[in-house]
């Protein structure tokens, strides 16, 4: 597939999905190949609202011989809800998927990652420089890879230029999920989190109710912590809510998000 270009048109003569993967499927079996389908970041498909995107993929899963199906995405809880794989009336309901959770790194492995990276790079890098990135970025993969392209450039400042660029991504993306979701009660959860190092569903009604002054029901508590476990900004520990991401949780002590 190197150096091949598909393009269609957009607007009212624009193809449908289905005949889209339909194509695709046919300009596969012509040439007796297998061809890889990949969507990045699917979860945001939940987005598109008025489309039905469950049917044609269950369609293209049943029908189109020639296409593997590989659906990617950084918010896994968000993108099975979206899938409904367990839900009999969900038109992938009963297909079988194969499942590949990456989470993040423990801190020997993300030193490890760093390590064996600048090897195959070629690159010298002081190990306490590789210890202060992963105290700094965890073990996100994705910061850590940014970071090692930085130190490749520069390692006196690859480390400050990460953190900060990281800060401003993952401050952006949380405020554009405040927006998404159209209330700043996510914020107040989020940052009753990040401040206390995890918090209790008891925890987080509570302070709602205190902000607001008036009863919270117990159905929208979960639902506010459902969504942001879902979407990857916390993550459940025992009866704690926490927030994962060290660059997150640091961002958190001063966002502020307009909706």
């Amino acid at each position: 597939m190197a150096g091949v270009d598909v393009r269609f048109e957009a607007g009212r003569g624009a193809p449908s999905l289905s005949e889209l993967l339909q194509a695709l499927d046919e300009w596969a079996e012509g040439r007796g190949e297998k061809l890889l389908v990949i969507v990045d970041e699917a979860q945001e498909l939940v987005k598109l609202k008025g489309r039905q995107m469950l049917p044609v993929l269950g369609y293209a899963y049943d029908h189109l011989r020639n296409l593997s199906l590989v659906l990617t995405g950084s918010k896994a809880g968000l993108l099975l809800r979206f899938l409904r794989l367990e839900d009999p009336a969900s038109p992938l309901y009963g297909r079988y998927a194969e499942r590949i959770e990456i989470k993040p790194f423990a801190r020997e492995q993300a030193l490890e990652y760093l390590r064996e990276g600048f090897r195959q790079a070629g690159a010298s890098i002081e190990e306490r420089l590789l210890e202060a990135a992963v105290d700094a970025l965890g073990g996100v993969v994705g910061w850590l890879a940014y970071f090692g392209l930085n130190a490749l450039r520069d390692p006196a400042t690859a480390l400050e230029t990460t953190v900060e660029r990281a800060a401003e991504i993952a401050a952006g993306e949380f405020c554009n999920f405040v927006k998404y979701m159209g209330t700043r009660r996510y914020v107040s959860v989020a940052k009753l989190a990040a401040a206390a190092g995890g918090a209790r569903w008891s925890d987080v009604k509570r302070l709602l109710q205190a902000e607001e002054g008036r009863p919270i029901s117990d159905s929208e508590v979960t639902k506010l912590l459902r969504n942001l476990v879902d979407y990857g900004f916390l993550e459940k520990r025992g009866e704690l809510y926490a927030v994962p991401d060290p660059v997150l949780r640091r961002s958190l002590r001063d966002i502020q998000c307009l909706i």
